[in-house]
């Protein structure tokens, strides 16, 4: 993604001034120090005044501000929000290129008193990767920052990249497509992008951008959700099976948390090359709850299989209703497909059809969810092997998933590795089984 013609905003003035106070008389005797330090004359009255009431300087307040807007200005700086909608003819050769195509913004701010400058106008390019020709409607949003509040006028065009084929030296050049474009229009009720009507458009905060098919703090809301099921039908679990577990919730909430600082480091280590910390692992939060869980009833000499096997169910149960919120905040998306099984969705970038992944998973979870609910209920628990095959079952249809994925995987090595141990945690738990 590149940028040309685009002027940054100037820095805000900060206010310096301090309020003058006028020099004060030293003491100049022991008699005078004295009045001074206890604050009384010769004759016992009070020589000291009542303190006047503190009132912030105007520059200490303007300080404040500063820092707030320099500090919202890092983490979620001012951009110009920019969806564009358009459909990619199935006869448009983009070659092997999976990042041939650009879109190329235009924008100028309205209302400009006097003389325009730099930062009153832009050219911004941004890269559309990974676009299947034949997929149907494709809506591409853009965050322009570094730019002035207010509103824009902004212009589109789909470009596409053609390298020279007789000098290689030569840079590529970049063709429009002569693909029509629209800004968006998102519709929750019938699912659907269409052509919106073009005007003006206000900068906003960049975490405030909304992108077609993204819906803000739901996967907050849905983990939560999730988290909820789980502890009440395990709660649900355990009577119904007539378990006699102590404490079950206690631990389960502790583990919960342990499991969710295990997803978040895990992350960050497969990722520590990108250094990236914005997302969860699901392997990681599963190893840490069950570790935590079995540590935790070990020392209140609870039962730690019947605890395991009546969690199996609740677990992944959560973990399906959880995947929906990947779903609906567009993280964890498939590869864009020409298939009548995609599904419309979006990566917060590019919204187009899509294998569901999210979907998918969560299938599988809810699948595997009623499976182990109707084995406990049935046989009882079976010294955590229930807990065992339900998990392993899950991790291994996930491998196959997550193949599917836009994000390519880390580690081929990992991939085979997990895959392995999943398959020999299945047979371990099925012969465990077979056997109580």
């Amino acid at each position: 993604m590149t940028r040309k013609q685009v002027g940054r905003k100037p820095a805000r003035a900060t206010l310096n001034a301090r309020v003058a106070r006028p020099p004060e008389t030293a003491p100049t005797t022991v008699r005078q120090m004295l009045d001074e330090f206890y604050g009384s004359s010769a004759d016992g009255t009070s020589t000291r005044e009542a303190p006047e009431p503190t009132i912030a300087a105007p520059a200490e307040a303007a300080d404040s501000e500063d820092r707030l807007e320099k500090y919202l200005d890092r983490v979620a700086p001012e951009v110009v929000p920019a969806t564009y909608v358009f459909e990619l003819p199935a006869d448009l050769d983009c070659g092997s290129d999976r990042d041939a195509l650009t879109l190329r913004v235009t924008g100028r701010r309205q209302e400009v008193a006097g003389r325009r400058t730099s930062a009153d106008a832009f050219v911004h390019d941004q890269s559309v990767p990974g676009l299947v020709p034949g997929s149907g409607p494709v809506a591409v949003t853009a965050k322009i920052p570094d730019v002035y509040p207010g509103e824009w006028v902004l212009t589109a065009q789909l470009l596409r990249r053609v390298d020279d084929t007789v000098n290689a030296d030569r840079p590529a050049r970049l063709i429009p497509t002569g693909t029509a474009l629209n800004q968006a229009s998102w519709s929750w009720r019938h699912w659907r992008v269409s052509n919106g009507v073009d005007g003006p458009v206000k900068t906003c905060r960049s975490p405030f951008v909304r992108s077609p098919a993204v819906q803000l703090g739901s996967w907050m809301v849905l983990v939560a959700l999730g988290i909820i099921v789980a502890l009440l039908t395990q709660g649900w679990v355990i009577s119904a099976a007539r378990l006699n577990i102590s404490n079950a919730v206690g631990v389960s909430l502790t583990a919960v948390v342990a499991g969710i600082g295990g997803g978040k480091g895990w992350f960050i280590f497969l990722h520590r090359r990108e250094r990236r910390r914005e997302g969860w692992s699901v392997q990681g939060f599963v190893a840490g709850f069950a570790a935590t869980a079995a540590v935790l009833l070990v020392l209140l000499h609870q039962p730690v299989g019947a605890f395991l096997d009546a969690s199996a169910a609740p677990l992944v149960f959560g973990l399906g209703i959880g995947r929906l919120g990947c779903f609906f905040t567009g993280c964890c998306s498939g590869r864009t497909t020409a298939s009548r099984w995609g599904v419309w969705s979006s990566n917060r970038t590019i919204g187009a059809r899509r294998i569901p992944t999210q979907l998918m998973e969560s299938a599988t979870g809810f699948a595997v969810g009623w499976v182990a609910l109707a084995a406990i209920l049935a046989s009882g628990p079976h010294h955590g092997a229930l807990f065992l095959v339900g998990v392993a079952g899950y991790t291994l249809v996930r491998q196959g998933i997550l193949e599917l994925r836009e994000e390519q995987r880390q580690s081929k090595n990992g991939v085979r590795l997990v895959s392995a141990v999943s398959v020999a945690g299945l047979l371990a738990g099925l012969a465990l089984i077979a056997l109580t």
